[in-house]
């Protein structure tokens, strides 16, 4: 899949609009159109290196898609590292738990590597992360 991202407001009451994109040959038939899943986030609570509140909401109109669920994102100080735990309610009727499971644990895999590459780092006001290349310097992704 790739992914588009559509609208960014990186604050309380703000949020973003996101697309994920199906390539190849997968016989999938996305939420939004036959190759798109298309969803709109309102961030319900932000409180950096702690806790991310999230409305998430499907652009499909199939009904087995519709309502808000909520996504809580936890992090968690552990020796040598953070833990980030996921948890999620009102999982639209359409969504497998098994689907939503691998899904998540996907990417949790990958942003696990990707800090592991030192493209993240967090300042030490908590206030700021800036995304980095390889060789340290700064790239797009800001969160304030």
């Amino acid at each position: 899949m790739t992914g588009k991202i559509h609208q960014f407001d990186w604050r309380e009451g703000g949020g973003y609009q996101m697309s994920l994109f199906y390539h190849g040959h997968i016989n999938h038939e996305g939420k939004t159109t036959n190759i798109e899943d298309r969803f709109i986030t309102k961030l319900l609570t932000l409180k950096p290196a702690e806790e991310i509140v999230m409305s998430v909401r499907f652009d499909s109109d199939h009904p087995q898609f519709k309502g808000d669920m909520i996504l809580k994102i936890y992090f968690v100080s552990k020796a040598g590292g953070t833990e980030v735990r996921f948890y999620f309610e009102h999982i639209p009727v359409g969504i497998r738990p098994e689907d939503n499971e691998t899904g998540t644990q996907q990417s949790l895999e990958k942003l696990a590597l990707y800090v592991e590459q030192g493209k993240i780092s967090m300042c030490d006001n908590n206030d700021e992360i800036n995304e980095q290349d390889s060789d340290g310097s700064a790239n797009a992704f800001q969160w304030k």
